[in-house]
């Protein structure tokens, strides 16, 4: 499942939704005056003695502004408390509100089984929301048992209906073959329903089966707007895609601003690819000037996440300050160590350059075997750099040690063989 970071999303946005359609139906309240001003401490205030007076609609509104932290704290556990006293009289939106607060755990532990009911409620009533959320439950076996049959059926519904998500989950079932047989072509025509009506995950899908050519001809120039579509929405994956076509020029016209500039704001989100592009583009002033402390913060960002390719640029990073004049010392030994997170991880060029450094005795205590059981794992990876490594260190190397080098190497790919990496172009530098 997309996980509790998509049910998070779509609390707020279900939410923001039914708030504009109630605003409708009593817009000319005192409350909804002080709400549209602004003043929503106000506007809770005077909601308040309403729903203490139990009125669902008034209820549903305080635990949505609770749930949002609308003029006052977040309080998803005093939100969940009015959502239910509304949902118990039979308010739709409050019903699936509810639901979802419950599926997150919201205040609480997660109750699935009991989000499941309510969102049967709202759904049982035509709300298309609580259909998506119930027919996502039900395709995964979420506190029900699975049955991609019938949440398909509840997705069609709730997409027929107008629900964005509906369509999106839909191209995801087709796309994924999470219901039987992938079928792009259906996948694409539902991603295209819902990015046309707004929605920006949609659009960022839509932009990858149009970049790859899954389910129609591959159209890049189609991709690019779609992935603008959705990097305008803050999509960081849809930022990170269209730095790397600007950068490229793939769909339009080469544009190294504009990549640095999309790359920054998805580097900003957190992205550590975003960030790694971001920081090469500093060391190499390409789209930005050239900032050697620029591409060092942001690439220590990515690496620190784990990425291993920016592991490895960092290590260039600091090679070079330890090669300059007043080394302030440990650079060296820094290099080293982020060169053998990302060998550890199967990144082939590091891992030549780890065996290169325990040859050389640089950051790290000089090793014949070290190297050579280094080398010859990148060289199985395909790096030939690490080919010509691996037959000078072994002619340095007597039998037993050549031997104990030679199982080192293969003890690695035994262990490790699913991270590695398969060498396809030379890095950066």
């Amino acid at each position: 499942m997309e996980g509790a970071t998509l049910w998070a999303c779509g609390r707020a946005l279900f939410g923001l939704f039914v708030l504009a359609l109630s605003g409708c139906a009593t817009g000319d309240s005192a409350a909804w005056q002080a709400y549209r001003r602004g003043d929503h401490a106000q506007a809770f205030r005077l909601w308040a003695p309403v729903a203490e007076a139990g009125d669902p609609e008034a209820q549903f509104l305080l635990g949505l502004m609770l749930e949002e932290g609308r003029g006052l704290a977040q309080r998803p556990g005093t939100a969940a408390e009015w959502y239910r006293r509304a949902a118990e009289q039979g308010h739709a939106a409050a019903q699936n509100n509810l639901g979802l607060l419950l599926y997150a755990g919201a205040g609480g532990p997660a109750v699935p089984d009991e989000a499941a009911a309510w969102f049967d409620l709202a759904a049982a009533q035509g709300f298309a929301p609580a259909m998506t959320n119930r027919g996502v439950l039900l395709l995964f076996g979420h506190g029900v048992e699975a049955d991609a049959v019938a949440a398909c059926a509840l997705l069609e519904r709730a997409a027929a209906a107008g629900d964005l998500k509906a369509a999106r989950w839909l191209g995801t079932v087709y796309r994924e073959g999470l219901a039987g047989a992938i079928d792009d072509v259906e996948a694409r025509r539902q991603f295209t329903a819902a990015a046309q009506g707004g929605d920006a995950t949609a659009a960022y899908q839509l932009g990858l089966m149009h970049l790859r050519g899954e389910g129609g001809a591959s159209d890049p120039a189609a991709a690019r707007e779609w992935f603008i579509a959705a990097a305008q929405q803050g999509v960081a994956l849809a930022q990170l895609a269209l730095g790397w076509m600007h950068a490229t020029g793939r769909g339009g016209p080469t544009d190294q601003v504009a990549a640095a500039a999309w790359h920054g704001r998805a580097a900003r989100q957190g992205l550590a690819a975003a960030q790694a592009a971001l920081g090469l583009m500093h060391a190499r002033g390409v789209g930005v000037s050239q900032n050697w402390a620029e591409a060092r913060y942001w690439t220590s960002l990515a690496a620190e996440q784990g990425l291993a390719l920016a592991q490895y640029n960092l290590a260039l990073l600091q090679s070079r300050t330890a090669d300059e004049p007043g080394d302030p010392g440990g650079e060296l030994e820094l290099a080293a160590a982020w060169t053998r997170l990302a060998a550890e991880q199967g990144l082939p060029v590091a891992q030549t350059k780890l065996a290169r450094l325990y040859e050389l005795g640089r950051g790290v205590e000089q090793d014949a075997v070290e190297a050579y059981r280094w080398y010859a794992v990148s060289a199985s990876a395909g790096d030939p750099a690490a080919a010509s490594g691996m037959r000078r260190v072994a002619a340095a190397l007597d039998g037993p040690r050549l031997e104990r080098a030679e199982a080192l190497a293969e003890d690695w790919r035994r262990q490790h063989g699913e991270r590695q990496q398969v060498q396809r172009a030379a890095p950066a530098r």
